[in-house]
Parts: structure tokens; sequence; C-alpha cells
């Protein structure tokens, strides 16, 4: 007999295991909980690392041709993109800051 997995008991769990705190874990856990939670604790690891490679990358590419004679504006930063900087950023929206990833918006909008 497969046993249910109650997915707030799993959400308890990995908010639990998230904030390192096992107090959070719900007694009445069972196995099947804890295992389906902690392959989601693997997954929330893996998207994290790939969320700050692409947040460290957007960083790169925006300060990569920077002119240091100049302020550390967004407005200097948007300005000082390529037309290739702008389409690589564009594919990691989700990991640029967010002034610039308005501009990337209204940027691929408007082409």
């Amino acid at each position: 007999m497969t046993e249910n997995v109650r997915p707030e008991v799993v959400q308890q769990i990995l908010d639990a295991a998230i904030n390192l705190d096992p107090a959070g874990i719900p007694l009445q856990a069972t196995a099947p909980e804890i295992h389906r939670a902690m392959s989601s604790l693997g997954d929330y690891y893996r998207s994290m690392g790939a969320y700050n490679d692409e947040r460290a990358r957007a960083w790169e590419i925006l300060t990569l041709n920077h002119d240091v004679d100049l302020p550390l504006t967004w407005d200097v930063l948007w300005g000082e993109l390529t037309e290739d900087q702008r389409q690589e950023l564009y594919g990691i929206l989700g990991a640029t800051p967010e002034p610039i990833a308005a501009r990337l918006l209204e940027w691929a909008n408007g082409r």
C-alpha cells in the first residue's frame, strides 16, 4: 500500500531544512514525506546555485565595459552595453538587477 504524502507536511520539512531549523520538522512526518522533502531540497539548492551563477554573470556583463571615469549608475551601465551583451542579459532576465531588467524588457519589445 502506498502511503499518502501530505504536501503541507513536505513544505514544513522543506522550510525547516532551508532555515536550518530541525525543530520545524513535524513529529508526525512520515518517511515518504521526509524523502519527498529532501528530494525537493536538492532541487532547491541546485536552482539557487544556477540562479547565483546567473546573477554573478549578469554583474560581470554589466561591469565588463564600465569606464571607471564615469559614475556607476544604471543609466551609465545601460549605455555601455553592446547589443550582444543586452541579448545575453535578456537570456538571464530573472537574475538581472531590476532597473536593468526593466530596460531590457522595453528594449526587447521595441525591437
